[in-house]
């Protein structure tokens, strides 16, 4: 699975709200990335921002393990 990875600059410009209230957030993974699933670049509700997805780092998902 991949991701898309924002540095500590993009992830701040970008997170909020946008269409159909829907909110982009990102996570932190077990790198210390902060990630957002490539689905946002086709999510018509983050259309206004899509150019600006699509510059971010495309990497493989390496999530958090769970302790349990």
């Amino acid at each position: 699975m991949e991701v898309l990875k924002a540095t500590e600059q993009q992830k701040q410009e970008l997170e909020k709200k946008y269409l159909k209230w829907c909110e982009l957030e990102f996570v932190e993974d077990a790198d210390g990335n902060w990630i957002v699933g490539v689905g946002v670049l086709t999510n018509l509700n983050f259309a206004p921002i899509h150019d600006e997805l699509a510059e971010l780092e495309i990497i493989p998902h390496n999530p958090k393990k769970v302790q349990i």
